[in-house]
């Protein structure tokens, strides 16, 4: 792993500030694709989704569970409140959770299916970040993340609130230790804010993992 940036400026305050401002609170579709690939070995029982915010995955998994007349409990975890009372408001369906992604307060085994769409760059530790979703996820469960590939490093950096650049080695590293890990790659066009501060259109790749639990 390569550190990007030594500061963490990640707070609840910049998110609100990105979903009222940037995503004028809307949920986000346009990444679409990319959470149906993470999503795709589930098949029911609990589903956590970890640094939710704006995705809409676990109020489609929600509707698609529901039609199929299977039981489950979709809860998405974030720290920043205000998103989440917006959010609740609208989808009372489903379920948030205001929390801390490296304190997850759900029980040991709890969860069948555990989702982090590009969160572990934002994590201090990435390491202990992955042993606490493997507390909480069932043996036998998925743990799924996406994170840019190489970033800093292959391709631009993305962002200045990105901590961690990870590559191949790197994910193999993480999550090997618990079961068996597949990786793959997904090309995506992303308007970004970049370290200069200046929003812009690019195309990054990213690493969509799988980590079937031992």
């Amino acid at each position: 792993m390569k550190r990007l940036n030594t500061k963490n400026i990640n707070t609840p305050n910049s998110t609100i500030q990105t979903f009222e401002g940037r995503w004028q609170k809307e949920l986000n579709y346009r990444d679409w694709e990319r959470f149906r690939e993470m999503a795709k070995y589930f098949k029911g029982g609990r589903i956590l989704d970890l640094g939710v915010f704006n995705s809409p995955l676990i109020i489609e998994l929600w509707k698609m569970i529901k039609y199929q007349g299977l039981i489950t409990e979709t809860v998405g975890l974030d720290y920043c409140e205000p998103v989440l009372r917006e959010l609740q408001q609208r989808h009372p369906e489903v379920r948030y959770v205001v929390g801390d992604a490296m304190h997850i307060q759900f029980k040991d085994e709890y969860f069948d299916y555990v989702i982090a769409g590009e969160l572990i760059e934002h994590m201090e530790d990435p390491a202990a970040f992955v042993k606490e979703v493997m507390r909480v996820l069932k043996k036998g469960g998925v743990f799924s993340l996406s994170t840019p590939k190489e970033e800093g490093e292959k391709q631009i950096k993305i962002s200045s609130e990105h901590l961690w650049s990870f590559d191949e080695q790197n994910m193999n590293n993480l999550l090997k230790p618990y079961g068996r890990v597949e990786i793959s790659t997904k090309r995506v066009s992303l308007n970004v804010r970049t370290e200069h501060k200046n929003l812009q259109y690019i195309e990054i790749e990213q690493f969509i993992v799988h980590c079937h639990k031992k």
